[in-house]
């Protein structure tokens, strides 16, 4: 079993001062500001203890750090830390009061998607994972999550691996719509179908939390049963992703270029392969 949570500075400090005490293995740097320590417990336990020097600084200077519920996209390992690259592990959590499901469009240019979003249901709840982030990594995953509001859910926070919730803010990002009939009209279509590269990311963390954490129970299966509104409109994209920023980070700019450079032309660009 593997066990993963945040230590402060101090439990780090006695932990390094202390080399002598049984099962302490390693400290080991992952990037500038994450360092991850290892105790083995026993044969079949493993400790894996997440230390962030730059937040901990950043805490006892400014009292606080924010942390972010992520139940789409940022459950998986690998998008989470193309905005927050301190990331790497997050702890499996339930927000009560919250329903997920097939609802959000960005307004991106270019060919798109529908996501998965966020509305207050209060029968309802959502998995996913947090996992904390500095106030500069907080407005990047805002700007990622443009389209989506902020909301601060910190009261209906369950953390499923059996720790306990975090005292600082956690923040949700929540589709905001005027009525039922916008949401409805929100849904997947056509022109805005689910795409199986866009799933395939939410279930592949979904897997890892399994992995990580047995005690989160069926955790991908809680995913695809919690999540409403799935469709027929669903595109099935392997092996070329819909959304490029997928593959290619760059292409919103690109996709803006065209569409003011060339734009009667851009309206016409097709999906491959291309039916003319």
């Amino acid at each position: 079993m593997t066990v993963i949570a945040d230590v402060n500075a101090k439990v780090m400090k006695v932990m390094k001062s202390t080399g002598g005490i049984p099962g302490f293995e390693s400290t080991t740097g992952i990037g500038p500001a994450t360092a991850v320590v290892t105790i083995r417990v026993s044969e079949h336990q493993v400790i894996l203890l997440n230390y962030f020097p730059k937040y901990e600084a950043q805490r006892q200077k400014e009292g606080s750090l924010p942390y972010i519920f992520g139940y789409g996209s940022l459950i998986e390992q690998a998008s989470r830390m193309s905005t927050t690259p301190s990331a790497m592990y997050a702890l499996p959590a339930r927000a009560r009061g919250f329903a997920r499901g097939w609802w959000a469009r960005t307004g991106a240019i270019g060919f798109t998607t529908t996501f998965v979003g966020a509305i207050p249901e209060k029968s309802s709840s959502v998995n996913g994972v947090v996992y904390s982030v500095s106030k500069e990594e907080l407005e990047a995953t805002n700007k990622r999550e443009q389209g989506y509001t902020a909301t601060d859910i910190t009261s209906d926070v369950e953390i499923l691996s059996g720790g306990s919730t975090p005292k600082d803010k956690i923040w949700l990002y929540v589709n905001k719509f005027k009525n039922e009939k916008e949401r409805k009209e929100s849904l997947p279509a056509p022109q805005f179908p689910i795409v199986q590269s866009y799933v395939d990311i939410c279930l592949t963390g979904c897997l890892q939390i399994e992995q990580s954490f047995p005690e989160a129970g069926a955790f991908a299966g809680e995913f695809i049963e919690s999540t409403q509104a799935w469709s027929k409109y669903w595109e099935n994209d392997r092996v070329h992703p819909r959304r490029a920023p997928f593959m290619v980070p760059l292409a919103p700019a690109i996709d803006k270029l065209l569409q003011k450079h060339l734009p009667k032309l851009f309206a016409q660009i097709q999906l491959a392969p291309g039916r003319w």
